[in-house]
């Protein structure tokens, strides 16, 4: 099994990218029976439930882990107005480049030296510069991946978006939170933390992962949704206030609703906890949100800025995803094209794979 390395100043609240379980100590049932993971609930639940009603989508193809040489072990990934798809490459010290138009995929040139990438965590790309967190900071590239800049910003960042006037807003990881930490941080273009906003749970039981969300900007909303609770919150980034908050529905969550119950399940050790994992990915397009929901299939609800379900997609084709890194989406002449990152199919957990979906909009 390969080694992968969450940066340093991120290990102190998480303990590895697409894996669900972090330590620390806590009370434990000695007495409770060891319980199936989340995935072979959400397995079983699929194979016993109704199916939810869902257009499909049309599988167009894939790149897995080793085909040219990339996806050693990916991280995130977000796509770009020219139709690319940058992937945070976690293993591979590096930011993946794919290309929709020719199915190819490379590797962003980076410096070797100062500036070069260790262990990214999470990409983004505004303003013609791209962003990497990595174990020393947030970097900052131009699109060609010449360096520029390093943030020292001393936080352990899980996702960040970007704002108009390169303000970095930030969902980031506490040892100790407490709800006056604020759910999201803002920091100015120079990576100093000007406010925070945002309700957390902060459970402590939970050392901060049921505070956890993917994050999307469509200015000035920001959209954030949850990895371990099945609900997504707006705020108005020109005032940082609340706007209004939505739940995500599916037939399997009441089976990860008991799971989150279970101490057998979230702490199975004195050293370790775990939460279901609901949510994999956000991505906006126009005025609509795509949510991608972490199941065993690939499955995106669609939402309105309102919150209102006006769509759902599934693929038959692509099952028995053990974990995901992403998802991206780009509107194509009135297709839709959906790009989704993850691993697990077939029963090799370490095979990455970047696949691309189509669905005819009714536009």
């Amino acid at each position: 099994m390969q080694n992968h390395k969450i940066p340093a100043f991120i290990a102190v609240a998480i303990c590895c990218i697409t894996c669900w379980g972090c330590t620390k100590s806590v009370a434990v049932n000695p007495t409770a029976k060891p319980s199936k993971g989340d995935f072979e609930i959400k397995q079983a639940a699929l194979k016993e439930l109704p199916p939810t009603s869902a257009i499909s989508l049309k599988h167009e193809h894939s790149i897995k882990k080793g085909e040219q040489g990339r996806l050693i072990y990916p991280s995130s990934m977000v796509t770009d107005k020219d139709g690319n798809i940058l992937i945070a490459d976690n293993n591979g010290h590096a930011i993946d480049l794919y290309s929709a138009k020719n199915n190819e995929i490379g590797v962003l040139p980076t410096p070797t030296g100062e500036g070069a990438l260790r262990f990214p965590l999470r990409v983004r790309k505004a303003q013609q510069k791209i962003y990497v967190v990595d174990d020393e900071g947030v970097k900052i590239f131009k699109e060609n991946g010449q360096y520029e800049r390093l943030l020292r910003i001393h936080l352990s960042v899980w996702d960040f978006v970007l704002g108009k006037d390169g303000s970095i807003y930030a969902n980031t990881a506490h040892k100790a939170a407490t709800e006056s930490d604020g759910l999201i941080v803002k920091l100015n273009p120079n990576g100093e933390q000007v406010s925070s906003f945002g309700r957390r749970l902060s459970q402590p039981q939970y050392s901060g992962m049921d505070d956890r969300v993917f994050m999307e900007c469509s200015w000035p909303l920001l959209f954030v949704a949850f990895k371990h609770r099945p609900y997504v919150a707006v705020y108005d980034l020109t005032t940082e206030k609340l706007v209004r908050e939505f739940s995500i529905q599916h037939p399997v969550f009441s089976r990860l609703e008991a799971l989150s119950k279970d101490e057998s399940f979230t702490n199975p050790s004195a050293s370790t906890v775990k939460l279901p994992r609901y949510v994999a990915g956000i991505a906006a397009a126009d005025d609509r949100i795509f949510v991608l929901l972490h199941l065993p299939q690939v499955e995106i609800v669609e939402f309105d800025f309102l919150g209102n379900e006006k769509n759902r997609f599934r693929s038959s084709e692509v099952s028995n995803v053990l974990n995901y890194f992403g998802l991206g989406i780009q509107n194509e002449r009135g297709v839709l094209k959906f790009y989704v990152g993850g691993s697990g199919v077939a029963g090799d957990k370490d095979s990455s794979f970047l696949a691309q979906f189509a669905v005819a909009t009714s536009d």
